[in-house]
This record gives structure tokens, sequence and C-alpha cells, in this order.
């Protein structure tokens, strides 16, 4: 008898919880783990990316860092089409053994890249996208941002080596919504 080989996940890893506790899951569960952090010109990066390394070096998971030239800059708020960049750019920045792309879109978020009917229509033109097709693995989806937390606790990860600032800000700022989300999250 055969023993079925683990699947190869990539991990987009933004630095911030909802991506560590998706690394973490997917490790649990016996996948190779690897990570890309995509710099695609938001204030956070510098920090997001520090948070990134951290992490990854914690649960010791290769990381690629990616970095997108758009020429412009993206503040605190809401990043138009921010989740289905991310995810194509993971597809095209993936090693060619990349079995699953994993992204921590999470419930509770009002914004239209975060809905079940987005995973979907990202998840089938993923898949259709060329010969080598990705599975679009959103481990996370239906825990809203106080489950996460609540499993981070309860699994003791390092919470404190995430970034979920959207300013930039050597420390939060408090104010901005991944901020608010946090804080209601209790972290």
């Amino acid at each position: 008898m055969t023993r079925k080989q683990a699947a190869n996940s990539t991990v987009l890893l933004s630095g911030g919880i909802d991506s560590m506790v998706c690394l973490q899951l997917l490790q649990c569960a016996g996948h190779n783990v690897s990570a890309i952090f995509v710099d695609y010109g938001q204030l956070a990066a510098k920090q997001e990316i520090m948070a990134a390394r951290q992490i990854a070096g914690y649960f010791n998971t290769p990381l690629k860092e990616v970095r997108i030239s758009l020429n412009k800059t993206f503040g605190a708020g809401e990043v138009k089409y921010r989740n289905g960049s991310l995810i194509f750019v993971g597809a095209m920045a993936a090693s060619p053994d990349t079995d699953n792309l994993v992204i921590g879109i999470h419930a509770g978020t009002p914004y239209p890249d975060c809905s079940d009917n987005f995973v979907s229509s990202v998840s089938e033109a993923l898949s259709k996208s060329t010969e080598q097709s990705y599975t679009l693995i959103v481990p996370v989806r239906s825990w809203l941002k106080s489950q996460i937390v609540a499993y981070a606790v309860k699994e003791n990860l390092p919470i404190s080596l995430t970034y979920s600032c959207e300013s930039g800000g050597h420390s939060p700022c408090g104010t901005c919504d991944s901020c608010k989300d946090r804080i209601s999250a209790a972290c």
C-alpha cells in the first residue's frame, strides 16, 4: 500500500493573526506549508513583513517575499481588489509543487472580497486559470475575529508576533478598522 503524500500548501501570510492561525491549522493537518508575503504598497508593509518573518521563523516555514510596484500607496481602510490580487499574485509566485493557496478571510467583515460569493467565484477562476490549478483553502472563513483570537489563545500561539494596524506605525493606531477589529476581539 502506498502512503499518501502530504499536500503542499502556500499561505498568504500578511503578518496578522488570521493568516498565522491558517498557517498553524494547515501544519497541524499535516500539510507541507510555505508562505508568501505580498507588499502591494500598503502603509503597513514594513511592520507586516517584520511580523511575517517572525511568524514564519516561529513555525519554521519558508517565506517568499513579493513586491508589486503600483506607484501608489494604500492607506487605512478598504483596499479594493486586495484579496483577489493577493490570491492571484500568490498563484503566480507559488512554487510549482503547490497544491493549495490559503488565505485568512474570515466572517464578520463587510468587504465584498470577504464574502462567500467572492471566495466561490475566485476559487472557480483560480481552478480554470491554467493547466496547473490550485485549490483555494479558506480555513477560518466561518470564524469571527473573536473566534480566531480565542483559538490562538487556546493553542498558545504567539499573538505578540503579529501586526494588524493599517496605518503602519510602530505601535497600533487604535483607530483603523483592523485595530478596531482586533480590540473588539480582545487581543
